[in-house]
């Protein structure tokens, strides 16, 4: 029965990592078409918080979300 559970387990970790990747790839593929479409410019299309105080926040600190 734990043998079950954590096949199942791992199956579904599998799963988020691949759905994850997936949308990594379409962010990717999205902004290489605005580049060849738009030009330099358009790529600020994919950016968040473009004209936010993020420089007056930036850190060197490492952000532990990001490890995950």
């Amino acid at each position: 029965m734990g043998k079950i559970l954590m096949s199942a387990k791992s199956e579904v970790l599998r799963e988020q990592k691949v759905v994850r990747a997936a949308k990594a790839l379409q962010r990717a593929r999205s902004l290489r078409n605005t580049r060849r479409t738009i030009g330099v410019s358009g790529i600020i299309e994919h950016i968040e918080d473009v004209d936010g105080d993020w420089l007056e926040n930036w850190t060197d600190t490492p952000n532990t979300l990001l490890e995950r």
